[in-house]
């Protein structure tokens, strides 16, 4: 982690911004499939998903479609509403990892991490029920006789369980830098711990046993019993 935490390295005042090293980070891949998957989606539905006297595609049949009773609206609209919700998300969580290695606080970077985690469990499990909704109204649909949107609406499908290993990809990603970081703080905070310690004992060792005096009062009693054995000395000039 190069001295860091939570998957990131120290933050440094003047660094530039490394748009190469950010989007090589595995994470910062995965988020961008999600940002994709979120727009196909969104597109899909939103360009072809209707019909052209507003009814929605799925869930409609040849037998109600001619009497005017609409299709499943709720379909096209949790469609949208997951390809948006996604685009928008995706698009804050890449700022944030951009931005990431600027957080000097430990405690920003551990928020950030955790809200990642969060959202991405949760969104994966929503794109889960989202994607099994569509897909049983998608079921009941009678082609389109024209073949109007149907290419649009299977890739709104297909591209709806796609986000679901997407996201749980994200937040897996984001439990293991949560992992990292809490094992990281744990480990800086013993180190910390532990040198006060080192220094007291080696400081303790000076003034037990035959080290109880000071250097210099040792020299001092050697040159007196120099003095005492030897009384002769040299003159000084």
């Amino acid at each position: 982690m190069n001295g860091g935490a939570y998957g990131a390295g120290k933050a440094i005042s003047g660094q530039g911004f490394d748009a190469i090293g950010l989007l090589m980070r595995p994470h910062v891949m995965v988020r961008l499939i999600c940002w994709v998957f979120s727009v196909v989606i969104f597109s899909c539905i939103s360009t072809e998903g209707w019909t052209s006297d507003g009814q929605c595609q799925y869930g409609v049949n040849s037998d109600n479609s001619n009497s005017g009773i609409n299709g499943d609206d709720s379909a096209c609209t949790a469609g949208n509403a997951i390809g948006v919700i996604g685009f928008l998300v995706s698009s804050a969580f890449l700022v944030m990892d951009a931005l990431f290695d600027t957080l000097s606080s430990v405690k920003l970077r551990r928020r950030a991490v955790l809200l990642d985690l969060g959202f991405s469990g949760i969104w994966a499990f929503v794109c889960f029920v989202a994607s099994c909704y569509i897909a049983n109204a998608w079921r009941k649909a009678d082609m389109p006789s024209d073949g109007y949107g149907l290419n649009n609406l299977r890739a709104a499908v297909v591209f709806h369980f796609f986000s679901i290993p997407a996201w749980g990809a994200c937040c897996y990603m984001a439990c293991l830098r949560y992992r990292d970081g809490t094992d990281a703080s744990q480990f800086m905070s013993t180190y910390d711990a532990s040198e006060p310690a080192a220094e007291s004992v080696n400081y303790d060792a000076y003034t037990q046993g035959d080290y109880s005096q000071t250097p210099f009062s040792q020299q001092q009693q050697q040159t007196q019993q120099q003095q005492q054995t030897n009384p002769f000395q040299a003159p000084s000039y």
